[in-house]
């Protein structure tokens, strides 16, 4: 063997000192830069350290900092022990009362956590050496009593000694989990890991050229695969962002822009990489630069090679690995022939050992296996682990005595695989003898986690199975059965509380009793799937529905697209969220014919679980309230008067920059073979059947009205041209579109409405739509395509005719029916909660700008999109469902917040756009079917954040109640208040959109749709923070800011407090919004009128 591994890396930092060595999101660092990292490290830990065998915790990120600690570590002798706060209590109290590391290094954003969680629970670390990412200046903090404090370096006279490398010395510490369920700590050996090293180096051609990326966490083994291949040998470590890792179509994007030349991932992230492939319709070769994919962690299966055949071909060779962590790291390697024999649903083979490494298969009788037999997987090697960390028992029950040879030198390593010998000596891997599985690349084990769930008080019996959907794809289910009134939801906490993120299943399903097989044993294959589409006239309880909950069962599958919905189910938990609760409503006033109001839909929120709300509708039933009188036809008129929020429009659109900035433009990409002339006729047929696409606006005496149209008069709107032969098509296209989304409409001429469809090959086209607000909202738009497209593939499949069956009513008629509703007391009633919610002078927002305010209102716009990480959202969903808050409530405290922070005001008013559609019949409407609610919220420090959220989800609630006050009555109210400088009422809004509502719903009749970019660049506030529904979808949320005020630079600082603020309120709980707010960080200020808050 050569060089000991660092010793291997240091030559390389001289060999190739200006090369790239580590690229990640915050630049790119040199050999050189790395050798001067790894010295200032390992000067640190030798001062305080200067004996060798000491463990070093690291507690960062992926990054040039983290391969910088491994690296300084290993150099100084120290045993590296990467963790993540997200390790389980258990794990935490492993490492202090048996490891009990010498020092951390981590960075100085980890500081409140050693302060105030890990030594509240036992005694502290003595010394933690903060570094920045770059590790230009770490610096040394000593536990002082009761908080970590700044030591001021010694001078040292004498040269720093560094320990010699023995290859038997301890390297390293990960943690698994062992046949308990228990955590457990595996020890590495330094000529273990160099020995695995060099092989990878050696058989999978790694060279300074080689482009490396690292996907593994940093607290799992295989990231060591990752990082120190390419080290060796001059190539280039990149390293993704965390936002870029949680979302798959920024990595796919990521990969190609970095030109990743060895991609190491676990199946099913390299199934998802494949969807996203398929998804973006990329052109065969999508990844140029991948030259080889290395996959380990799961069972890969033959659909999964046809598939990456289909879509890549074979320029990059894939690659099937196995291993484990006890056996240093991998052990086993096939290099897959796309070609080669084997059924989809087959797992792959695992190959043939490494070097000086052998797959020993034994039977139940520990004989070797013939071919085709079932047999346990031993690992015969000399460069095995040194076992577990303090634990010489449990060690001894997997490192045992060859029994091909009695000799006790002779040591196998038992891994409790099951598998079998192909004909050609590889072998195919059959699954965990001891129901120790992976799940997304990491160990865990399922009686441990049932053990877990069992320790509730609750619970009687707990059985978790690993299932696989349709794509083969894992998900852990956790079977109990409980005394009555537990519920799926409570055990699901205490899961959480109990054990890793990692571990805690997917799906509880809740069971009177488990079935049996005739033996009296657990009938494994009668447990639910709760997948599978059963029906749902038998709760997960056992008990029968009532008719209630059957209705309400069904109204809930048909809304969220769930096919199994219990009882048990929480609105909030499965996605609900104040404006979907409003929808809720109007389904429930339509298909149960009941009079929900208001009052129910905030109950939705006071009793969110499925039987819990049926119990309450029952009540409703039994109080007989009719339903309040539908929306019907309006009188033939020559004009009808327009809607309250087509007034606030118009009156918001008197020049042309404003007029445009209510311009609702998509641009499609469509794939296939389009017919222009059954398109063009569906847009026709489109323009009969609602009329308000057809629709003019006149001001007569200050009052605005609404005239209807024939089709024929907005003929003119819809444009087809062919630009195949075309020599400059690139430039007209963008022409083009640009000429359609920018549209100036003329509200007085009918049709606020532009269509132009480009063709540019004979199976491509773009179709640009662009809408006027006044006669659309996002709604709208998504059943414009839907209504669109439907009406193309009836005239593709010839089963449409030409007459258009009409609507119950059209838009005119609801805005009839909405001046009708809103007049007399009712509009007085609202009025005086809006105008006592407001109070008689309205606050301003002082944040201070980038640029002078102009003396009279713009709109001209820029979006700046951001990720937010999956654990993050994850943790917004669990905090808002546990305190009977909407996700979007959680999220406005946290902008709330930000804005006091940044502007020291008190009192801030966000605006919020709400949809109207609260009648049934609505959601099948062409229009503008919203309001904008004016929520103020007072910002009181003293107060715990979770009252100051349930105050913003009051405040939320109570503007839903009143929703129907027309938000251009409030403006005329407070007319003399207003700036032409400023919008009226209030300067900064937020927006929920639906993750669904940009994309066509459907797929019509031989071609694919998909969205195209939509550059429209106009701002109606000076700041609008747009979130999605679905926390989960790839749709990034987005800030829109007025471009005259703000810089980029000053969005992005915003973006990334107000994302950090999300992270610090999840631990926050009680905490006074003051104790939250208090810190500072280091950044460029923004500073306001009335404070100057450094952000």
């Amino acid at each position: 063997m050569k060089k000991i591994i660092h010793q291997r890396i240091e030559y390389s930092c001289k060999q190739f000192g200006p090369q790239t060595a580590v690229e990640e999101a915050s630049g790119s660092y040199t050999y050189q830069q790395l050798s001067e990292a790894v010295n200032r490290l390992s000067t640190h830990i030798l001062r305080k350290y200067p004996r060798k065998g000491g463990v070093v915790m690291v507690l960062l990120p992926r990054g040039f900092a983290l391969v910088a600690s491994l690296l300084a570590s290993l150099k100084t002798g120290k045993v590296f022990l990467p963790v993540s706060p997200h390790l389980g209590q258990t794990s935490w109290n492993r490492i202090y009362d048996e490891v009990k590391p010498e020092l951390v290094i981590t960075n100085p954003a980890q500081l409140p956590f050693f302060n105030e969680v890990i030594q509240s629970n036992r005694q502290p670390v003595n010394h933690l050496l903060l570094t920045d990412v770059g590790v230009h200046s770490p610096e040394i903090y000593q536990w002082c009593e009761t908080a970590y404090k700044k030591c001021q370096p010694k001078e040292i006279t004498t040269p720093l000694r560094f320990p010699p490398a023995d290859p038997q010395d301890s390297c390293y510490l990960y943690f698994t989990s062992g046949s308990t369920g228990q955590p457990k700590i595996v020890e590495g050996k330094l000529i273990s890991l160099s020995h695995f090293i060099d092989w990878q180096v050696t058989e999978l051609n790694y060279s300074e050229k080689s482009r490396v990326s690292q996907l593994a966490a940093p607290t799992f083994d295989a990231s060591l695969k990752d990082m120190l291949p390419p080290l060796v040998t001059g190539g280039t470590l990149c390293i993704p962002s965390e936002d870029t890792m949680a979302n798959i179509k920024h990595l796919h994007q990521w990969l190609q822009e970095k030109q990743i030349s060895t991609l190491a991932t676990v199946p099913s992230v390299f199934r998802a990489l494949m969807q996203e492939i398929e998804s973006a319709n990329e052109k065969k070769h999508s990844l140029p630069s991948l030259r080889q994919i290395l996959l380990a962690g799961e069972v890969l299966f033959g659909k999964d090679l046809f598939r990456w055949q289909k879509l890549e071909g074979s320029q990059a060779t894939l690659i099937n690995l196995y291993g484990t962590t006890e056996s240093t790291i991998l052990k086993s390697f096939h290099r897959i022939n796309l070609k080669e024999d084997i059924r989809p649903e087959e797992p792959v083979s695992i190959g043939k050992p490494i070097g000086n490494t052998a797959l020993l298969l034994l039977n139940e009788h520990l004989e070797i296996c013939g071919v085709n037999e079932p047999g346990e997987v031993y690992i015969k090697t000399p460069f095995l682990s040194k076992g577990y960390f303090h634990d010489p028992k449990a060690t001894e029950e997997i490192f045992v005595t060859n029994p091909l040879t009695g000799n006790a030198s002779d040591i196998l390593y038992k891994t409790g695989d099951t598998a079998s010998y192909l004909p050609d000596g590889s072998v195919k891997l059959l699954g965990r003898k001891d129901r120790q599985v992976k799940r997304r690349g990491i160990r865990i084990n399922l009686s441990g986690i049932s053990a877990s769930i069992l320790s509730h008080d609750a619970v009687s019996e707990v059985y978790c199975m690993l299932r696989q959907d349709a794509n083969k794809d894992p998900y852990l289910v956790g079977y109990f059965v409980g005394k009555e009134g537990v519920t799926k939801e409570e055990i699901r906490q205490y899961a959480q509380q109990k054990l890793n993120r990692y571990e805690v299943p997917d799906f509880f399903v809740q069971l009177n009793a488990f079935p049996l097989n005739p033996h009296g044993k657990l009938a494994i294959d009668q447990l639910p799937d709760p997948l599978a589409s059963n029906s749902t006239n038998i709760s997960h309880s056992g008990k029968a529905l009532t008719q209630t909950e059957k209705e309400l069962t069904s109204i809930w599958q048909a809304f969220f697209k769930i096919e199994k919905i219990s009882p048990d189910d929480s609105f909030l938990q499965i996605g609900g969220n104040s404006l979907k609760a409003i929808q809720m409503g109007a389904l429930i006033t339509r298909n149960m014919n009941l009079n929900l109001g208001i009052a129910g839909i905030q109950q939705l929120f006071k009793t969110p679980v499925l039987r819990d709300f049926a119990a309450y509708l029952d009540i409703q039933k039994a109080k007989t309230e009719p339903v309040a009188p539908g929306i019907s036809p309006a009188p033939p008129a020559p004009r009808y008067p327009v809607s309250f929020a087509q007034q606030q429009i118009y009156m918001a659109c008197q020049t042309p920059e404003s007029n445009q900035a209510y311009n609702m433009p998509n641009v499609y990409q469509i794939k296939g073979l389009l017919q222009p002339a059954f398109l063009l006729e569906a847009f026709t047929q489109l323009i009969k059947r609602f009329e308000i696409l057809r629709t003019s606006f006149q001001e007569e005496n200050g009052e605005i009205y609404q005239e209807i149209h024939e089709a024929s008069a907005i003929v003119n709107n819809i444009v087809f041209i062919d630009l195949q032969n075309d020599p400059t098509q690139e430039q007209t296209i963008a022409r083009h579109v640009s000429d359609c989304t920018t549209t100036v409409f003329e509200l007085n001429q009918p049709g606020q409405l532009q269509i132009t469809l480009l063709q540019t090959a004979p199976e491509h086209f773009v179709l640009a739509i662009n809408i006027h607000h006044i006669i659309g909202d996002s709604w709208s738009a998504m059943l414009m395509a839907k209504e669109l497209f439907t009406m193309y593939r009836s005239f593709v499949s010839n089963l449409k005719s030409d007459e258009v069956q009409p609507l119950p009513y059209q838009f005119k008629d609801y805005a009839v029916w909405e001046r009708k509703q809103l007049q007399g007391k009712v509009l007085e009633d609202l009025k005086n909660y809006w105008t006592k919610h407001l109070g008689a002078c309205l606050p301003k927002l002082n944040l201070h700008t980038d640029h002078t305010r102009p003396e009279s209102r713009t709109m001209k716009g820029q979006r700046y999109e951001f990720a937010l990480p999956t654990e993050l959202t994850e943790s917004i969903h669990q905090e808002a469902s546990g305190l009977n808050v909407s996700s979007f409530a959680y999220l406005m405290s946290a902008f709330y917040l930000l804005l006091f922070k940044y502007s020291a005001d008190e009192e801030i008013i966000i605006g919020l756009p709400i949809a109207t559609r609260n009648q049934p019949g609505l959601e099948d409407q062409l229009g503008v079917f919203v309001n904008t609610l004016a929520i103020k919220t007072k910002v009181d420090t003293a107060q715990a954040l979770e009252n100051f959220i349930q105050l913003v989800h009051q405040n939320l609630q109570n503007g839903f109640k009143h929703q129907m006050y027309p938000f251009q009555e409030l403006v005329n109210h407070y007319s003399q208040q207003r700036e032409r400088h400023r919008t009226p009422i209030f300067d900064v809004a937020m927006n929920m959109l639906s993750s669904t509502s940009s994309e066509i719903p459907l797929a019509a009749s031989g071609i694919e749709i998909t969205n195209g970019q939509n550059n429209h660049q106009t701002s109606k506030f000076d700041l609008t923070l747009y979130v999605y529904d679905d926390l989960q979808t790839e749709d990034r949320p987005f800030i829109e800011y007025n471009t005259d005020l703000f810089g980029p630079g000053t969005i992005q600082r915003f973006v990334n407090r107000y994302i950090s603020l999300l992270k610090k309120m999840k631990e926050a709980g009680t905490q006074s919004l003051n104790e939250l707010l208090q810190e500072r960080v280091e950044m460029p200020k923004l500073k306001s009128r009335k404070a100057n808050v450094s952000l």
